[in-house]
């Protein structure tokens, strides 16, 4: 027999073909995601630690006011990345509800919702390697070892223990863009279910204006109960994402501001350095930020035409629906 959650994720799986490394682990669709998972929480956490404990390790810190807060700084979020990563397997019930809701909302044009979600992931696809050769290009410049203790790159066993900082290096940096993935995804989620009641609305005022159709009373309720489902969708899942969308904040704000305060100190890194990592870091902001205005955008847009179909169509008895959808 399958239980209620399994039927509702097996309804999903329809419809929705995760990508990213989180996503993949939450539903359970194979045990190689939910091991990785763990694993990449684990890492995430002991970087912070050791980043605080290297404070009190190396001396050099002692007399670097400033190279002691940025120390504490990239401690403190990578361990909040890590606590991140765990909360998504401990709620995981919730972004499942989220996948109902959008999966109900969708039902409506399943296949412009699949075309739209596949045209994005193409998109995301070409991110994600952008990222990578940014990463790869970055540590390789970098060659930064503060984080790791003296001990393990003493001359002893040097390949067996550089062979182990490159894994830990490796691990922790894909969980963080496994995260600004699992955002994005996300936002293309909610800018599809935004764009299949466009093209309902869309048809709808057609038919008013342009045939000058009367709209039966029923549609138009119908197009104020989905829109209103759909602000419900998007309190959900900005519930989930809150301890999400604060820590990437944190973390690629703080990475620009310190990139920028580096070229100010001694010893200074190469202008073409910090031109470059302060323009790799920007673009993840500034890509998880347009999809989060566009989705603003996009529910203010909607809102504005349910409303008025509401009242061209005389439709009075209902606005209060849409002012209190904005609330619920």
């Amino acid at each position: 027999m399958i239980s209620p959650l399994g039927g509702m994720q097996i309804f999903i799986y329809q419809w929705i073909h995760p990508s990213s490394l989180y996503a993949q682990s939450i539903l359970r669709q194979n045990r190689l995601s939910q091991i990785i998972h763990i694993l990449v929480t684990l890492v995430l956490i002991v970087k912070g630690l050791f980043g605080l404990f290297i404070i009190f390790y190396e001396s050099d810190y002692s007399n670097n006011i400033i190279a002691k807060i940025e120390t504490i700084w990239s401690a403190f979020i990578y361990i909040m990345y890590g606590i991140t990563s765990a909360y998504y397997l401990v709620d995981r019930s919730l972004f499942i509800e989220f996948l109902k809701s959008y999966t109900e909302i969708i039902d409506h044009d399943k296949t412009f919702a699949s075309e739209f979600t596949t045209k994005q992931f193409t998109k995301i696809k070409l991110f994600v390697l952008y990222c990578f050769c940014y990463e790869t290009s970055y540590e390789i410049v970098k060659c930064d070892l503060r984080y790791i203790p003296e001990a393990l790159v003493s001359p002893d066993n040097y390949l067996v223990k550089y062979s182990l900082i490159t894994i830990i290096l490796f691990f922790y940096k894909f969980g963080i863009l496994s995260q600004f993935h699992f955002i994005l995804e996300i936002c293309f989620h909610l800018e599809a279910v935004f764009a299949v009641h466009k093209r309902c609305l869309n048809t709808l005022s057609f038919d008013y204006l342009d045939l000058r159709k009367d709209i039966p009373e029923q549609k138009i309720r119908l197009s104020r109960f989905i829109y209103s489902k759909i602000i419900k969708t998007c309190k959900i899942i900005d519930k989930f994402l809150f301890l999400s969308l604060l820590t990437f904040y944190i973390f690629f704000v703080g990475l620009d501001l310190f990139a920028i305060r580096g070229y100010f100190v001694k010893p200074r890194p190469s202008l073409v350095f910090t031109i470059f990592k302060f323009f790799g870091e920007t673009n993840y902001l500034i890509l998880i930020t347009y999809h989060l205005i566009k989705v603003n955008q996009l529910s203010n847009k909607l809102f504005n035409k349910v409303y008025e179909l509401s009242f061209d169509n005389k439709s009075f008895g209902f606005v209060n629906e849409v002012r209190n959808s904005l609330c619920l």
